[in-house]
């Protein structure tokens, strides 16, 4: 399954922002139970805080939690008829992780049966940088061995700190009243599930 379209991810629209033109489009594929993601963020003023990756870092070391702290791309994800669903944080700087939740906030534990995340990012122009992500959700229990295939349903965000300390939070939707990515209502993006 691919989405070949590029989804904008919108500011939150209460939030006060200086418009630095910057402007955030994700696209996505699901294959094999693969999900990869590519965030592109236009920052023609350069405005955005975007952590650099450390020498010599492994998976392992990648693996933190906070990284929504700073500028941090999410995904979040779950079954059609399941309220549990899974958070994964990537940062410019490499590191990542994976969270579990059995309903809206509630039990969060890591995930540990993804062990890495491959987190990219290059500048294919000067403005312009694109952090990719590919996330193997196979043995996750996103896919059960004994139900039948349904749909997945995504929420794509990202938060923005800028050099000046601010942090913006962007989403494809913004369902409540104040910045919330976990809510349900964000789940609004369609994955036919590739089973």
């Amino acid at each position: 399954m691919t989405r070949d379209e590029s989804i904008l991810l919108i500011p939150f629209p209460q939030t006060e922002y200086a418009d630095d033109g910057i402007a955030l489009h994700v696209s996505l594929t699901l294959h094999d139970r693969k999900i990869t993601l590519a965030y592109q963020l236009d920052d023609p003023a350069d405005t955005v805080v975007w952590p650099e990756q450390p020498p010599h870092s492994s998976a392992a070391t990648l693996r933190q939690d906070e990284l929504w702290k700073t500028t941090c791309m999410e995904l979040f994800i779950k079954r059609s008829d399941d309220p549990e669903y899974w958070e994964f944080n990537f940062s410019p700087s490499g590191a990542w992780n994976a969270y579990h939740f059995t309903r809206y906030r509630q039990n969060m534990t890591a995930e540990k049966c993804i062990s890495a995340i491959p987190v990219r990012q290059h500048s294919p122009t000067p403005g312009s940088r694109i952090l990719q992500a590919c996330v193997d959700l196979s043995a996750t229990a996103l896919f059960h061995a004994d139900s039948p295939a349904t749909t997945l349903y995504a929420g794509i965000a990202a938060v923005i700190q800028t050099k000046c300390g601010h942090c913006y939070y962007y989403a494809h939707t913004h369902a409540a009243d104040t910045p919330d990515f976990h809510d349900p209502k964000s789940f609004c993006l369609s994955l036919p599930s590739d089973r």
